[in-house]
């Protein structure tokens, strides 16, 4: 393919250029900062989500722990008792860091 340059000797020596050149060339380096700066946030949210979701498999895996520990073993009553408002006590937790997450994304 063959181009054409825009940029001509006038009779004097002086240097022509069409504008035209300068406009493609100013959009080009407009696209190629903005490009920059897009890539660099895309990372950074896609850091974000990967935290996000290694967090969720993490309480996921604590909130499964305590209701095996829970089933799991045996008590006197009053120990079954005091054991189960703790379990409760950090499910809850568990349950509101979830749903804090999950909110926020």
């Amino acid at each position: 393919m063959n181009m054409k340059m825009d940029v001509k000797h006038d009779r004097d020596g002086h240097v022509k250029v069409n504008p035209s050149w300068l406009f493609q060339l100013g959009i080009a380096i407009m696209l190629s900062i903005v490009g920059y700066f897009l890539d660099a946030s895309l990372q950074e949210v896609k850091s974000e989500l990967e935290f996000s979701r290694i967090e969720r498999a993490q309480l996921r895996a604590d909130l499964t722990s305590f209701q095996i520990g829970a089933s799991g073993d045996r008590f006197t009553s009053t120990q079954f008792i005091e054991e189960r408002k703790q379990i409760e006590i950090e499910l809850d937790k568990i349950r509101e860091r979830l749903t804090q997450l999950e909110a926020s994304h």
